[in-house]
C-alpha cells in the first residue's frame, strides 16, 4: 500500500509504471482544492518535497 511509502517512493512508483507526466499534469492533492495546487498547505508542501526528492535521487544515478 502507498500509506508505507515516502512521498519520493511513491513518485518513483509513478514513474516506473510509465504515469509520472500524467500525475504531475493531472492530479493534486491540495486541501484547498486548488487546481495545480496551492503550493502553501501541507498537502502541496509535503507533495512538492517528495517530487523534489524523487528528481534529485533520479539524477544522481
Amino acid at each position: 500500500p502507498l500509506m508505507y511509502l515516502t512521498k519520493a517512493q511513491t513518485w518513483a512508483l509513478a514513474d516506473e509504471m510509465g504515469a509520472l507526466d500524467y500525475i504531475r499534469e493531472h492530479t493534486h492533492t491540495c486541501y484547498n482544492g486548488v487546481v495545480g495546487g496551492c503550493h502553501e498547505c501541507p498537502s502541496c508542501i509535503l507533495r512538492e518535497r517528495g517530487l523534489s526528492e524523487y528528481l534529485d535521487s533520479k539524477k544522481a544515478v
